[in-house]
């Protein structure tokens, strides 16, 4: 073994003994409740989204993928429930959190995706069934 091989071997053993850890490369997600929306054509459009873990304050920054004029029509609170990133990876970098410790941040609009709840659609569905059983 010569000895660039032998310097790029204990590199990458010390690498990973001092905390290369998977876990810094896994992008991470959380769910919740909309809450509150704020924000207007020159403000900042902020989300407030209630989780198992408490509520998240998120800033949005504008995406071309999923424009921030979009999901605010698309929104609406406490009837929206909603996926997101709490953290960026990279390719070949360290993942960096969208949120401090206190859950405030900033978010890419394109870190967001609304969930399809079907609890929403159900009520009616139910009510129609009840009153047509009830006329046989």
């Amino acid at each position: 073994m010569n000895l660039l091989q032998k310097i790029f071997s204990c590199g990458i053993i010390t690498l990973s003994l001092i905390g290369c850890e998977t876990q810094s490369f896994v992008q991470k997600y959380k769910e919740g409740l909309v809450i509150s929306e704020v924000g207007g054509s020159n403000s900042p459009y902020v989300l407030v989204v209630k989780t198992d873990e408490g509520n998240y304050s998120m800033t949005l920054i504008n995406h071309t993928s999923k424009p921030i004029s979009a999901l605010k029509e698309a929104i609406v609170p406490h009837k929206a429930r909603i996926k997101f990133k709490t953290n960026q990876v990279g390719t070949f970098t360290i993942s960096e959190d969208y949120f401090s410790k206190d859950l405030i941040g900033s978010i890419p609009s394109s870190a967001i995706e609304i969930l399809p709840d079907s609890t929403l659609n159900l009520k009616p569905v139910y009510e129609n069934l009840t009153e047509n059983l009830a006329s046989f």
